[in-house]
């Protein structure tokens, strides 16, 4: 009976001491649900930090014990008691634990709603590379009074396209600097202002940036159409088969760094060939100095060659396949070229190189062929005789006989008449001896024929630039009604370039690749928000791995991206 009384008594008081530390336990649960959107001063002593997964936060740690190990190295037991608030310095947001150690805080104070929700991470971003770029500093130097509104609006671009009438909304989402008013009213003034000989300094500095001893730079030129009455739209030969006037775009292209170099504007009337040499005073001017250009067909001609020899510009260029000058030099070696010994390793190509007189002065004429080309160039070229021959059957207009003497031998009466024809063979077979053929200018004759390819390859970088300049940025039309308006909104479009171009070379650096597309990159970077309270600002959520992929591909440290959204801003 007395070993029962003991037992029952035992269990009683252990019953009831497990209550009293539930009742606590749960006492301490409810006081930290009270707590959870609050803040607490950090200790002053005994605390040490670790790294966590936010990196504008680290971890508290109360150090409970100090001693030494077994070695005599001094240490100490630790314990997690919260997580620094980046929003108001010298907080933190407390645990469970912290109650423990620190029983009695009174000093608390609410994680005040936040006053606005700011998309931060695209404006960031893109101000982020400027920076690392050297944009920035050039902008600065060149445009000190409108450096900052010229490189929001590019921003801009990049991430909503050629619609200026727009930005009031996009700086009303965006994290932007205190006191910055960029309305569309304000941009239009901004376009307006702009000279058109202001651009030159900006090309002078960033071309010192941009361009190494013996670049290879591509020129090429687009045009742009448009609705509105510029004095530079007229109309000319308009590339996308538009029937509207248009203004032209000269676009100097580094090969090497892959950016934009500088640009020229012109009228519309003006072909490429009468602008070459202007253009390359405009590269003499920007100090693009010791470059080497690579040339589409449309500029190889007797006065531009005359010009470049005069100024000792060095070039490859694209030759005119249908000139008889170069026509004969292809001619000559159509089937030496097919041998296997001029197999250019890693291509389906032959190629072999000649030196031939023009004018006095001596080029090499890099030759290729193709044998997939010349089957396809073949049927092709059998089924335009056989349509000219039906044609020649059914209608014997008389008109039309330069047609057909191409390939035919054709007789007429003296009022004009077809009375007879018949297929000219020998003409026939010397088109034949073009098939799958084209040849390349050069200033150099030193270079082997696939040193020569590879370097007229080159120049596809500058077609995709105007591709994403159409396409991407959405510029295939001057949206603007003056000259002045228009040359600023171009000079905006030109940096929208070169930032799309960073890019663009970046990822193609990266052997990770964070996403598809420059777009899908854009649109990860527009999910970070930025909370802004009354005592500071935090990220919505820490950054996914994704967007921590795309910094990193890009060259952007992870905490300076995220100091600068929750401290400096834009």
């Amino acid at each position: 009976m007395f070993f029962i009384m003991v037992l029952y008594n035992y269990v009683k008081i252990k019953l009831d001491f497990l209550r009293e530390i539930d009742y606590n336990r749960y006492s301490l649960h409810r006081r930290i649900e009270m707590i959870s959107n609050y803040i607490v001063p950090i200790p002053k002593e005994r605390i040490s930090y670790k790294k966590s997964r936010d990196p504008e936060a680290r971890y508290v740690y109360y150090v409970t014990k100090r001693y030494r190990n077994k070695n005599g190295t001094p240490t100490g037991d630790e314990k997690l008691i919260g997580k620094e608030y980046p929003a108001k310095p010298g907080w933190m947001v407390p645990n469970k634990q912290y109650f423990t150690y620190f029983p009695n805080q009174d000093e608390i104070q609410p994680m005040r709603s936040p006053v606005y929700i700011r998309q931060a991470g695209q404006g960031m971003f893109l101000t982020m590379l400027a920076e690392n770029l050297g944009l920035t500093g050039v902008l600065e130097e060149t445009f000190p009074e409108v450096w900052r509104e010229l490189l929001m609006c590019a921003i801009y671009m990049v991430c909503e396209g050629n619609v200026m009438m727009n930005a009031d909304f996009f700086w009303d989402e965006i994290q932007v600097p205190k006191g910055f008013n960029l309305s569309s009213q304000r941009i239009s003034e901004l376009f307006h202002s702009m000279s058109a000989g202001a651009p030159l300094e900006f090309f002078k500095e960033w071309s010192k940036l941009t361009l190494e001893n013996h670049e290879t730079v591509a020129y090429d030129v687009t045009s742009v159409s448009t609705y509105a009455d510029h004095e530079m739209a007229e109309y000319g030969y308009n590339r996308d088969r538009e029937v509207l006037p248009q203004v032209n775009f000269g676009l100097l292209y580094g090969t090497l760094s892959r950016l934009p170099v500088a640009y020229a504007l012109y009228s519309g009337s003006i072909n490429d060939l009468t602008f070459f040499p202007y253009m390359m005073r405009l590269a003499e001017e920007v100090e693009a100095s010791n470059v080497f250009y690579v040339l589409d067909r449309g500029f190889v001609s007797q006065k531009n060659l005359a010009f470049a020899h005069d100024n000792k510009i060095e070039f490859l260029a694209c030759a005119p396949k249908g000139e008889k000058l170069y026509k004969e030099e292809m001619q000559k070696v159509s089937e030496e070229i097919q041998h296997p010994k001029y197999r250019i390793p890693g291509t389906e190509l032959n190629g072999l190189v000649v030196t031939m007189d023009i004018e006095g002065n001596e080029y090499g004429l890099y030759i290729y062929f193709s044998k997939t080309n010349a089957a396809l160039e073949e049927n092709k070229l059998y089924g335009h005789i056989e349509r000219l021959e039906e044609e020649i059957k059914s209608e014997m207009k008389p008109k039309r006989h330069h047609r057909y003497n191409r390939f035919y031998k054709v007789e007429s009466t003296g009022e004009g008449e077809i009375c007879s024809y018949e297929r000219d063979y020998n003409k026939i077979a010397e088109a034949c001896k073009l098939l799958g053929m084209f040849s390349l200018l050069c200033t150099k004759k030193t270079m082997t024929a696939a040193e020569a390819l590879d370097l007229y390859g080159r120049r596809s970088g500058i077609e995709k630039v105007y591709d994403v300049s159409k396409n991407e940025l959405e510029s295939d039309r001057f949206l603007t009604h003056t000259d002045k308006t228009t040359r600023g909104k171009h000079f905006v479009h030109f940096l929208a370039l070169i930032l799309w171009s960073d890019l663009t070379r970046k990822v193609k650096s990266c052997n990770k690749k964070p996403e598809k597309t420059i777009e899908r990159m854009l649109l990860q970077m527009k999910k970070i928000k930025c909370l802004n309270y009354e005592i500071g600002r935090v990220l919505e959520e820490p950054l996914t791995r994704k967007q921590k992929d795309i910094l990193d591909c890009c060259g952007i440290k992870e905490g300076d991206f995220t100091k600068r959204i929750l401290i400096d801003g834009l």
